[in-house]
């Protein structure tokens, strides 16, 4: 795929070519790329949400920072990730199926 970089480029590209408002990042990290670092820091007091606007999480900063001995909680949502063609990742057997 060409490293973490050019998945980014298509991730933004895909959420854009959806009309999708907002800076959309690869869930990845690599040798050189800590998950943490994969937003700039100004963005990371930005609120986590769905592609239908639903709340994950208050913030990055909320996921990463939560103390290990405190359970990370969602907001009362159904948590679901969609695919920029609208398909819940959760449900829909191309995220989950063995080909």
């Amino acid at each position: 795929m060409g490293g973490i970089d050019e998945i980014n480029y298509k991730c933004q590209r895909e959420a854009d070519l959806a009309s999708m408002d907002g800076i959309f990042r690869a869930f990845l990290s690599s040798h050189q790329t800590n998950l943490v670092h994969i937003l700039n820091d100004e963005d990371t007091t930005m609120p986590i949400v769905n592609s239908r606007s639903k709340s994950l999480f208050p913030s990055w900063d909320y996921v990463f920072d939560t103390p290990l001995h405190r359970d990370v909680v969602l907001p009362d949502t159904d948590g679901s990730i969609y695919s920029f063609d609208g398909k819940n990742t959760l449900l829909d057997t191309y995220w989950y199926a063995i080909n």
